[in-house]
């Protein structure tokens, strides 16, 4: 599901995965472990506070495809942020990273390393995407991508 936020940049796919690797002799992408859903056991003396969440040490890699859509001899800059959102629409957590395309490409793939996440109970999560144009002002949403997590409190 690509969204077209400007006559310059398209949004073409993200996906999580726990690994991925590029040949650099082809430049191609290779993705292991696709992730749509978590199942997590949690061992605790304590009682689990839903609304405070914690910390889960689990590693994963979002990967994004952005296309331009001006010529390739026209380079262009922006940003991406990424807002990992709970079943309840509250912000998690948040990072972000510079996008370029320069002269002669005309897409480009970011990997974001993902080390832990913050949980609140057993839900639909979403990775919201946001991309910002150098030129713009604010930033606008181009992907959600869901998450399922089943978190087991024991």
């Amino acid at each position: 599901m690509a969204k077209k936020i400007s006559s310059k940049i398209i949004q073409e796919w993200s996906i999580l995965c726990s690994n991925s690797l590029v040949d650099m002799d082809s430049n191609n992408l290779s993705l292991f472990n696709i992730i749509e859903q978590i199942n997590l056991e949690l061992k605790t003396d304590k009682k689990f506070d839903e609304k405070a969440g914690d910390d889960f040490p689990l590693s994963m890699v979002l990967v994004s495809r952005f296309r331009k859509t001006i010529p390739e001899d026209e380079p262009i800059k922006g940003d991406v942020k990424i807002d990992f959102i709970s079943p309840d629409k509250e912000l998690l957590g948040s990072f972000s990273q510079s996008l370029e395309l320069g002269v002669g490409i005309d897409n480009i793939r970011i990997r974001s390393g993902i080390e832990g996440l913050k949980l609140t109970k057993s839900g639909m999560y979403h990775f919201v995407i946001f991309l910002k144009e150098q030129s713009e002002k604010k930033f606008e949403v181009v992907y959600s991508l869901p998450l399922k997590v089943t978190l087991n409190v024991k």
